[in-house]
């Protein structure tokens, strides 16, 4: 964030900006221009990539860091600027293996393991690496940044440290269904299609084999005025997210717009005109699954906005929750059950079995107005939760949790 500004951490509503002042590391290795984040799963480790002086690794909880640039490792310096170690972004696989572009290198794909271990890969006639989406087959897809640039499809089978096995294949708008000038960005969705956001709207890759040339992407349509059309062909895509639900949030340089699942059904539109977003250019989205938070940041600052969607579970576990519980007589909002599967069959009913509500997860999150079928407050009592990831009828669903209701 800026020249020197270091970065921040948002906890528990608080931010704790960590800077040369107080960053000793920072100070001692002159490091700047932080371009990358990335935190691991825990949220106990972050890795910051500069666009100056390399890599450093910190622990929020010992702070203890430790810094790798050229000098003391294999990434290499920006070529045409010998003096600048660039990381452009940083990702962590499930083996947390980090993968770095590093930008403007001779060999622009790095990986540093688990163990500490450094491997690094040549790409034919592309240095200038930027995002890495990592999809559910462990390939690497790296955005190609540049006017006229692509997208790298990268797979290392596994072997960080035997190249002959490696798979590397470059997509452009000349072998795809690629119309725009520009790659922005990429990111996987729940169902394993990569969503890849161009300057001339997205493009999406579900085949099986992204090495297989036949494999170009397609392009979603929307109906407009009852006339098929290329979604979002007119905006400049700079990000996509994913909710709890697989709706797609595309930030643009018209605001966002949300999506559904598939891209053909427009749920929400978000600009400065009909929301308090602060600035129409959205730089970056990132969804909190815990909170169902979408991070909205751009120029002017970060915002939020609260979805209805949660991250999911594969399987229905014990913490499955519902807030409020108990439901006092005062309380008139939403009843929010936590912790389902993703897109789950709930269904709510009263102590003898009488059905008096269902509905469908949105991710990991279904909600409840404390009505029944025909809009009546429930009376007072036991209401039993069942949930399925299946359509089946409540019998022979999973009791997941109670709510209790005093009227």
């Amino acid at each position: 964030l800026g020249s020197r500004a270091g970065f921040y951490i948002l906890e528990n509503g608080v931010w704790t900006n960590y800077n040369e002042n107080n960053t000793p590391i920072f100070r001692a290795e002159d490091f700047q221009n932080i371009h990358t984040i990335e935190v691991d799963s825990k949220g106990e480790k972050v890795f910051l990539g500069s666009f100056y002086n390399g890599l450093i690794s910190m622990d929020l909880k010992t702070n203890e860091a430790h810094h790798w640039n050229k000098e003391n490792s294999i990434l290499q310096e920006a070529q045409g600027d010998n003096a600048r170690t660039r990381i452009s972004a940083l990702k962590l696989d499930d083996k947390s293996n980090l993968w770095m572009s590093n930008y403007l290198a001779n060999k622009p794909i790095t990986v540093m393991n688990s163990a500490g271990e450094w491997f690094q890969y040549a790409v034919p006639s592309a240095t200038t690496l930027g995002g890495i989406t990592i999809d559910k087959n462990n390939v690497k897809w790296i955005v190609v940044l540049g006017v006229g640039n692509g997208i790298l499809v990268f797979d290392e089978n596994g072997t960080l440290d035997d190249t002959s096995d490696d798979k590397i294949r470059f997509i452009s708008r000349n072998n795809s269904e690629i119309t725009g000038n520009k790659i922005n960005c990429s990111v996987v969705d729940l169902d394993g299609s990569i969503w890849v956001g161009t300057d001339e709207g997205p493009v999406v890759f579900d085949c099986g084999d992204p090495f297989d040339p036949s494999c170009k992407g397609n392009i979603r349509k929307v109906v407009v005025e009852d006339i098929p059309a290329p979604l979002l062909k007119a905006e400049d895509v700079l990000t996509i997210e994913v909710d709890g639900a697989n709706r797609k949030w595309f930030g643009t340089r018209n605001g966002i717009f949300v999506q559904s699942p598939d891209g053909t059904n427009a749920i929400a539109k978000y600009d400065k005109k009909n929301s308090p977003l602060i600035d129409n250019t959205v730089k970056l989205l990132k969804f909190n699954a815990t909170t169902g938070d979408m991070f909205v940041i751009t120029d002017l600052g970060i915002q939020s906005i609260k979805t209805e969607t949660l991250g999911s579970k594969n399987f229905f576990s014990s913490n499955v929750i519902a807030y409020p519980n108990p439901v006092r007589p005062d309380y008139n909002g939403l009843i929010a059950i936590k912790g389902l599967v993703r897109d789950a069959n709930v269904k709510i009913t009263d102590i003898n079995g009488r059905l008096v509500y269902e509905t469908t997860a949105l991710g990991g999150q279904a909600v409840w107005d404390g009505n029944d079928y025909n809009g009546q407050r429930v009376a007072t009592g036991i209401y039993l939760v069942f949930a399925a990831n299946e359509n089946v009828s409540y019998e022979s669903m999973s009791e997941v949790t109670k709510i209790a209701v005093v009227r």
